[in-house]
């Protein structure tokens, strides 16, 4: 096993996990999306307020609900404005709620 060196004045530090969710106004109990949007088709409308930003994901409060959206579905169209109260028309998959973890089968 390799040692890593490190440069002069720098050293390693054990990891320190931290929450931030209250910090930026998120849920506790984490982001829960009803629905993800599906990739869109001419005419196809998608409105919402942000609710959340991750990564490429948003998180959109929907008339139907939190969204998931993947902005790389959004590459190459047209963006604009929608006008307050449209509703959406892009196609949306359900998202079900993750169930309880059991635990795995034994291997032996």
């Amino acid at each position: 096993m390799h040692q890593l060196v490190w440069p002069q004045g720098q050293e390693r530090c054990e990891t320190q996990v931290t929450d931030h969710a209250a910090a930026y106004g998120l849920p506790a109990e984490g982001l829960r999306p009803d629905a993800a949007l599906l990739p869109l088709a001419p005419g196809d409308v998608i409105s919402g307020q942000i609710a959340c930003r991750i990564g490429t994901d948003l998180y959109l409060g929907t008339a139907p609900g939190l969204v998931l959206l993947d902005t790389r579905l959004l590459a190459g169209w047209a963006l604009g404005r929608a006008e307050p109260g449209t509703k959406p028309t892009a196609s949306l998959e359900p998202l079900a709620l993750p169930g309880r973890q059991e635990e795995p089968d034994a291997l032996f």
